[in-house]
């Protein structure tokens, strides 16, 4: 009978696994038969059912985890890009400054070769007009600096919201397929 019950696990599983656990000649097959009474008084089925719904669980946790970290990475990003945004704001505001003061040096220079005197007159005016165009350039440019940064800023905190988000969504679902196993 031994014999019949190793011959008939091998059959029934197509596997030399049983065979090795059982026995071609019935050694573990009384082992075998207490495992499989123990495994069906526990409900083997419900408890692979149980080990498997854990599991599915635990990736859930695991994968709303990784969603969430790489939502905080892209916020940190956005963090960073919205610096960038008011430095390049700051850098353009120099280059119009820079760029102003080499306009007024040059005007003052060819006023004075024709005789004109800075600082008088239609010279006065026409630096005035130089420095009020710069200024409005600066102006624009820094707001628009802080603009880009404000929008950055948004999305970083969009990011950190999605991510929140995920993290209790992954809890969520892991909890409702805990409690649906059970």
């Amino acid at each position: 009978m031994e014999a019949l019950v190793g011959a008939a696990l091998t059959s029934a599983t197509a596997g030399a696994s049983t065979v090795g656990l059982v026995g071609a000649a019935g050694v573990f097959a009384p082992a075998a038969g207490s495992i499989a009474g123990a495994l069906g008084s526990l409900g083997g089925m419900s408890l692979l059912s149980g080990v498997m719904t854990a599991a599915s669980a635990f990736g859930q946790i695991q994968s709303a985890n990784m969603q969430a970290a790489s939502l905080n990475m892209q916020a940190r990003q956005a963090d960073i890009q919205a610096r960038n945004e008011l430095l390049r704001g700051r850098q353009t505001s120099l280059a119009i400054r820079q760029q102003l003061e080499r306009d007024l040096a040059g005007a003052s220079a060819t006023f004075a070769a024709r005789g004109v005197l800075a600082g008088e007159g239609s010279s006065q005016a026409a630096l005035d007009k130089s420095r009020a165009d710069a200024t409005e350039d600066i102006n624009i440019a820094m707001y628009g600096a802080k603009m880009g940064s404000e929008s950055e800023m948004m999305q970083g905190q969009q990011y950190r919201m999605e991510a929140k988000a995920t993290k209790t969504l992954g809890y969520t679902r892991a909890a409702t397929s805990l409690l649906e196993g059970v």
